[in-house]
């Protein structure tokens, strides 16, 4: 296990230590995790390259365009069709948190922390703000409640980490677990974002 007290990632040296420390420490007092500066203009020509695209009527699959056998369909409603995508995948059913129906606090933490690694790449078109927002999430111990069940996806992530998105942009059936093992909803973390 990795005993630094600062795990800082840009998107391709973070070690399998570091993850298994990160998702061990229950907040920032444990390690806490830096975003390294150098990854945001890359993230950012990402995002802009969106921007650029929606600006001049282009299409972006997921983005301006429909998913899978409906690719072909197009909207000029981007972000209508991401609250509709996300209010999708947040349709599991999961219980209390302590009837086993979660995820343990550890597995979320790993996913957020190997999500924004993998993000800091530059190839996925987020704002470098989010991967802020979910840094800030691991750095105070508050993890989103991901469903133990209930994925679609050949890879198998789709459904975990639209419960992170939906704990991010205050989706009412959010749910976490704060560094104290305290259950509530996105209400009581406002000061997160």
């Amino acid at each position: 296990m990795s005993r630094e007290a600062v795990v800082k990632i840009e998107g391709s040296s973070l070690r399998v230590g570091q993850v298994v420390a990160v998702a061990a420490a229950k907040d920032a007092a444990g390690v806490a995790v830096e975003l390294d500066e150098e990854a945001r203009p890359r993230v950012k020509a990402s995002s802009e390259w969106v921007l650029n695209c929606i600006a001049h009527d282009g299409d972006i699959y997921g983005v301006t365009t429909g998913f899978g056998g409906t690719s072909h369909r197009r909207t000029k409603d981007g972000p209508a069709l991401q609250v509709e995508l996300l209010r999708h995948l947040n349709a599991d059913i999961f219980g209390n948190g302590s009837d086993g129906q979660t995820l343990p606090t550890e597995v979320s933490r790993a996913a957020m922390l190997v999500r924004i690694n993998t993000l800091l790449q530059g190839y996925s078109r987020i704002r470098f703000e989010i991967l802020e927002v979910i840094t800030k999430l691991i750095n105070t111990g508050v993890s989103p409640c991901l469903p133990l069940r209930g994925t679609i996806t050949a890879s198998g992530d789709l459904v975990p980490l639209s419960y992170i998105s939906g704990l991010i942009t205050g989706r009412s059936n959010a749910q976490t677990v704060t560094v104290d093992g305290k259950e509530g909803d996105i209400h009581e973390i406002r000061g997160i974002s």
